[in-house]
C-alpha cells in the first residue's frame, strides 16, 4: 500500500507497510544499474520486498525518483544528495526518517510478547528495575527501539546498545518524549516515540 502514515518534525518520516507482492514493489520502481546489481545479490523474498519498499518510500516522501542509498564504513546509511537517513523494518513495516542537516536514528517494531525474556541482552539491571510492572511490556519495546533509535543515530558500529548507550525514567504515554544518553560522552539524545495497534515507533527528535 502506499505510505501509511508520514510525519512531519523537523523531519521526513514516512512508514510502509508491506502488503504488494515481490511483482508489483518491482513494478513500482525503476532502480539504476548499481541498485539493480545490488537488488539482484538479495536471496530471501522477504528481504527483497524490504530493500524495494525501503527505496519506493524514501522516492515518495521526498518527491525524488533519482534519490539512492549509500553507506559509510560502519554501514551507516545517507542519501545520494547527502541528506542524513536512518531505516528500519519490522515483520511487514518498513520506516525511514530523513534530515538534511542533522543525524537521526529510527526504529519501529512490532510487539513481541516474549521481549522481557531476552531484555538482559540490551538493557542494563538498573534500567530493568526501573521499569514498572504495570506496562513492563510496553516499556521493554520502548527502552529497546530507542536504544536502536540511538545506535543508527550515532552509526558507530564499535558501539552496542547494552553498555553504550542508556534510557532516562519516562512517564508512559501514547505518544511522548525519551531522553537517552550516550554513556562516553554524557551527551543527551532526545527522541519522540508513538505507540498505536501495530507497533511501536522511536525517532531522534534534536
Amino acid at each position: 500500500m502506499p505510505v501509511y502514515k508520514t510525519i512531519d518534525n523537523n523531519s521526513k518520516i514516512g512508514i510502509w507497510k508491506i502488503s504488494e507482492t515481490l511483482q508489483e514493489l518491482e513494478e513500482m520502481i525503476d532502480l539504476n544499474t548499481l541498485d539493480r546489481a545490488k537488488y539482484e545479490e538479495l536471496l530471501p523474498q522477504k528481504r527483497k520486498k524490504e530493500w524495494l519498499a525501503t527505496r519506493i518510500l524514501i522516492q515518495s516522501i521526498t518527491n525524488n525518483r533519482l534519490l539512492t542509498v549509500v553507506y559509510d564504513k560502519h554501514r551507516k546509511p545517507f542519501l545520494s544528495n547527502q541528506d542524513n537517513i536512518s531505516i528500519s523494518h519490522t515483520k511487514d513495516y518498513v520506516a525511514v526518517i530523513i534530515q538534511t542537516n542533522k543525524n537521526v536514528g529510527i526504529d519501529i517494531q512490532v510487539e513481541k510478547k516474549n521481549i522481557e525474556k531476552g531484555a538482559y541482552s540490551f538493557l542494563t539491571p538498573s534500567e530493568i528495575e526501573g521499569i514498572e510492572d504495570e506496562n513492563k511490556l510496553q516499556k521493554t519495546h520502548l527502552y529497546w527501539c530507542a536504544k536502536e533509535a540511538i545506535y543508527k543515530y550515532v552509526g558507530d558500529s564499535s558501539l552496542n546498545i547494552y553498555s553504550h548507550f542508556s534510557i532516562q525514567p519516562f512517564l508512559l504515554k501514547h505518544k511522548g518524549e525519551i531522553t537517552g544518553i550516550i554513556n562516553n560522552s554524557g551527551l543527551q539524545i532526545k527522541l519522540s516515540y508513538l505507540i498505536l495497534s501495530d507497533f511501536y515507533l522511536v525517532w531522534t527528535c534534536q
